[in-house]
């Protein structure tokens, strides 16, 4: 019976190809796009779970109350893992990670800047899964010179992979670091790629003692079955018994909570992040682009189905005359389906071994099509294909298998199309669906076009940040400056303890004297800059004056503020207020007061809001900003270079430009929008071919009553509206229909960002004549070609 079931089903690929083509090609493509979503979405819950013990390791967080400044923190202080260790059993094993960010590495001659280097405890092997090449994960660590390299680092730097005992320098001060061990090269699903590990004794003694310093990432191991909720208990102990004495006399208040490992990627929303993170918001949005495909391809078959109801109908006229039951006939046609969507299947299997590589290039994620062969995705694929199967078989079957065998043989099927109902419903649903991707594409591009062209109270056009590291931050300062200025090409050279685009700002507890003469503590973003360091961003001054070598005090007790930390003190004259900055090192106040304030500029991406701000006065800092005209880019390069080499012997010249590290910040969102704006496209698509189909069957089942009209006397265009119009109307309502929900997701998506684009009105109106547009396209072929038939032939039928 099966067999023979798959004869008719070839039968009719074979004497209905153009049909069978649209059928096999719409749910192909709706397969193929769904499953390359399925792959994406598997792939970011993967991260960090490879490790075996991944359900037992948590992130120690940090909750903080700084007067009525709330906020979370990924860190912790140093001393908490040792702690937690010693002090409870549950605690199995520990490790801090502390990120070095962007450094230097000496090897013989060469010199290489790398990123990804971090300082851990020995536990980080025996809770994480990171294989050694070579070297004992038990010891690698032990050793204060120790560094453990990645397996491809080590061939980077020696040529060779085992360079257990050699030497290599590191930082701006060259000290000298053992290898120790060779790490496999780790999988890109980390929340934390390693490209080598330094011992964490290497770092000051004094930091393991610090329990107001949040810089420390801190994970723990704790036993199999471990209830967090039951822990928690533990965390209060500790601050209790460690650092509350210490923030109660500021004030403040802290608390620790715990971070599932395998939470973190999509979850967290803690600063900083070691590597930014996933958004679970995206998989809910991806997940339903690939319901929608599978949905809007299933409606296609349906539609078609139903419409070609006509044609099948005398082959189950004759089928009952010759016995075939109700539930045979079902069967039949759920058969047909299911053979329609597996060849469709592995059609779209064929296509994404081609289209991965692509996708993969526009995702920016590693994904591995052997994944495929997986027991989950494999059982996920059987599963849609017998859904879709099922779905866009089951009314078709049910439809056909109902119809009255005389009634079918005499020709008077009078449904002719099938159940024009629920057709119209279904074309609205499907035209509904890709009318909300598409009102949402536009919004998304809106949103990344704003966020590349938005005012960031700066100007970051021709602007280059270079890194000072070690000695040359105090030996070399004042020359490289002098000599860069000579240059014609560049305007201003500046100094900074921070610059936009780098991500590594932190926040201080600031006394600031309030409207009432009360000195009130409060959170604030704080680092050094120099007197040049705002003409160089060219950020307006709005009150008061910069800071100045004519002035002594500037460096000792003089500070500029943002305009949002005017606002948010209420103060009426700012300058002149009082300022107490407590040192972390001794617990210290150093006294300054308010002389200027600035316009308000974005230093972080605009995920975030502007922070309250204050500036201090130092005239060398970490970071060079370099202003140059724009003229001659490359030789005023060339020449800075030339000057670094001559004043730093062997440190090679590290620069990037300001305003390619802010677009660092919107790679996800640029990506993500890439991703959404093909699989938008390819929703229209699909939608468009079951269309087409549909308009192809309608004009063929009504060629006689077209024949009839242009016979007496219709137009050319009388029979474009009679073939265009009623579809026109259901995706006039489909369209309708689709405002609220598309509303209502872009509202929500909108929120992931401090400041963002306004919903306008026209975004609806524009798309909605967008998808007119193209349905009237995709109508006007076989309207088209209606209008232009010869009315004589279809008549001498009858």
């Amino acid at each position: 019976m099966f067999k023979n079931y798959i004869l008719i089903v070839l039968r009719n690929i074979e004497k209905y190809k153009g049909y069978s083509f649209i059928n096999i090609f719409g749910l192909s493509l709706g397969l193929t796009c769904s499953v390359l979503l399925l792959l994406y979405i598997d792939y970011e819950f993967s991260y960090d779970r490879y490790h075996s013990q991944s359900e037992q390791i948590y992130r120690i967080a940090t909750n903080a109350n700084i007067k009525d400044d709330y906020f979370s923190l990924a860190t912790t202080p140093a001393p908490l893992g040792p702690v937690l260790k010693k002090e409870f059993k549950e605690a199995i094993e520990f490790t801090r990670i502390v990120d070095m960010k962007r450094e230097m590495v000496m090897v013989g001659d060469n010199q290489f800047f790398e990123n990804d280097f971090y300082y851990a405890d020995p536990g980080v092997f025996k809770m994480f899964d990171f294989p050694l090449y070579s070297g004992d994960p038990n010891s690698c660590l032990n050793r204060k010179d120790a560094i453990v390299l990645s397996k491809s680092l080590a061939e980077k730097y020696f040529g060779m992979a085992d360079v257990v005992g050699k030497t290599i320098y590191f930082g701006g001060n060259r000290e000298p670091l053992q290898v120790t061990g060779i790490l496999e090269d780790v999988k890109p699903n980390s929340h934390f790629v390693p490209s080598a590990f330094i011992s964490y004794r290497h770092l000051p003694r004094e930091r393991s003692k610090n329990w107001v310093v949040f810089d420390d990432y801190t994970y723990v191991l704790f036993p199999k079955n471990f209830i967090a909720s039951e822990f928690l208990p533990n965390l209060q102990i500790v601050y209790e018994d460690y650092m509350e004495e210490i923030f109660y006399q500021f004030n403040s208040s802290a608390s620790f909570f715990l971070q599932p490992l395998t939470d973190i990627h999509l979850y967290s929303k803690l600063q900083p992040e070691i590597t930014p993170g996933g958004e679970i918001s995206y998989i809910y949005i991806f997940s339903a682009i690939a319901l929608f495909m599978i949905i809007i391809a299933s409606i296609n078959y349906m539609n078609l189905a139903t419409a070609r109801s006509v044609k099948r109908a005398k082959e189950v006229g004759l089928r009952k005359v010759v016995g075939s039951y109700k539930t045979q006939l079902i069967k039949q046609f759920i058969v047909e389906s299911v053979i329609f969507t597996i060849i469709a299947m592995v059609v779209s299997l064929i296509a994404i071994k081609y289209l991965v590589k692509p996708f993969t290039n526009i995702s920016g994620r590693a994904i591995d099509l052997s994944v495929l062969t997986s027991p989950d995705i494999l059982l996920t694929l059987v599963a849609i294909v017998l859904i879709v199967g099922l779905m866009a078989g089951s009314y078709p079957a049910f439809y056909l298998s109902k119809l009255k065998t005389v009634e079918v043989l005499k020709g008077k099927l009078y449904g002719g199309l099938g159940n024009l109902s629920l057709r119209k419903i279904l074309v609205i649903t499907q035209f509904g669906l890709a009318s909300i991707m598409l009102i949402c594409t536009w919004v998304v591009y809106d949103q990344l076009h704003y966020l590349n062209d938005k005012d960031l109270g700066f100007n970051d056009q021709n602007l280059i940040r270079v890194p000072l590291r070690g000695e040359t931050l105090h030996t070399k300062f004042d020359s490289l400056s002098k000599l860069w200025a000579t240059n014609e090409n560049i305007q201003i050279v500046a100094s900074g303890e921070c610059t936009p685009g780098t991500g590594d700002f932190m926040q201080s507890v600031i006394y600031l004297e309030s409207p009432q003469g009360q000195m009130q503590e409060k959170l604030l973003l704080n680092f050094n800059i120099d007197q040049h360091y705002l003409a160089s961003l060219g950020i307006e001054l709005i009150e008061g004056r910069n800071f100045s070598t004519k002035y002594a005090t500037d460096s000792l007790d003089e500070v500029v503020v943002n305009q949002t930390l005017v606002d948010r003190m209420n103060w009426k004259k700012p300058l002149g207020k009082k300022v107490e900055i407590m040192v972390n090192k001794d617990l210290g106040i150093r006294k300054a007061q308010v002389v200027g304030v600035i316009r308000d500029f974005h230093v972080l991406s605009l995920h975030e809001k502007i922070e309250p701000m204050m500036l201090t006065f130092n005239a060398r800092n970490q970071f060079m900003l370099v202003k140059i005209s724009g003229k001659q880019v490359k030789e005023t390069l060339n020449f800075m270079h030339e000057v670094w080499d001559k004043q730093i012997a062997g440190m090679p010249f590290d620069y990037s430009f300001v305003d390619e590290d802010l677009k660092k910040y919107y790679i996800e969102d640029e990506r993500k929008g890439k991703i959404f704006a093909v699989f938008s496209g390819v929703t229209i698509l699909i939608a468009c071919l079951g269309l087409f189909g549909l308009v192809s069957f309608t004009a063929s089942q009504r060629k006689k009553e077209i024949s009839i009209r242009k016979v007496n006397g219709a137009t050319f265009s009388d029979i474009i509206i009679l073939v265009a119009k009623d579809y026109l109307i259901l995706i006039g309502i489909s369209i309708l229909m689709a405002w609220p929900f598309a509303y209502y997701f872009i509202k929500n998506w909108l929120q992931n960002f401090a400041y963002s684009v306004s919903i306008k009105p026209e975004t609806f109106l524009l798309t909605g004549v967008v998808t007119i547009f193209i349905t009237i396209l995709t109508i006007s072929f076989h309207a088209t070609k209606a209008a232009f038939a010869n009315p004589i032939n279809p008549l001498k039928v009858e």
